[in-house]
């Protein structure tokens, strides 16, 4: 069977693009499809941070991190250069931890030193709040943080909330041993918006 066939191209549109939101990209945001996005380690004392495409919470890939030697502060460093909390005021990220895991989010505030509990026993920076219900058993959970609302609480004369730098990793009696695994994945510093901070080509 043979047969012809004419394709009028005249009546074909692209599909129009998804609304996205104007200047809210952020470094450390991300879900390690392609790259580390922004994240940094690998130094004597930090964390060996490597793409998992055989562990992800979803999509392709996830962030691995590794503990380098015995007692070392684990640190994986998110952002180094300074934001607003008022214009990110949520962190929401997915985690598989183990049960033997020590390290919080270290945050430096107005240029001060404080950590949110995630599954250290031993705090050595004050501490603003705790991630709520973390469960240390090596299945993929899903992590809400009210960045703000803790700074708010924690430090309510503080006129603004500028955070310098933040980080995952053990700021206490360092408990970690060499080897020590876990796994972030879908990381992101979620925006404050209104309307007018979406964009779109569509015209209706």
């Amino acid at each position: 069977l043979k047969s012809t066939f004419t394709v009028d191209y005249k009546n074909f549109t692209a599909v129009p693009p998804l609304p996205t939101l104007a200047n809210s990209a952020a470094t450390g945001s991300g879900g390690f499809e392609t790259s580390l996005d922004g994240w940094k380690g690998g130094g004597k004392f930090d964390a060996i941070l490597q793409r998992d495409t055989g562990s992800a919470a979803s999509g392709y890939a996830s962030l691995k991190l590794t503990c380098p030697s015995n007692a070392a502060a684990f640190t994986a460093w998110v952002r180094q250069d300074s934001f607003d909390a008022s214009a990110y005021p949520y962190l929401e990220f997915d985690y598989r931890v183990p049960p033997q895991l020590r390290v919080d989010l270290l945050l430096k505030v107005n240029g001060q030193d404080y950590c949110i509990g995630f599954t250290d026993h031993t705090p050595g920076y004050t501490r603003l709040g705790q991630i709520a219900d973390v469960k240390a058993d090596l299945q993929w959970h899903h992590a809400s943080v009210p960045l703000l609302q803790m700074l708010q609480k924690a430090l309510p004369t503080a006129g603004q909330y500028q955070v310098n730098s933040l980080a995952f990793g053990d700021s206490g009696w360092l408990g970690n041993a060499e080897g020590f695994t876990y796994w972030l994945d879908n990381f992101h510093l979620v925006p404050a918006v209104n309307g007018n901070d979406f964009k779109t080509d569509v015209q209706l």
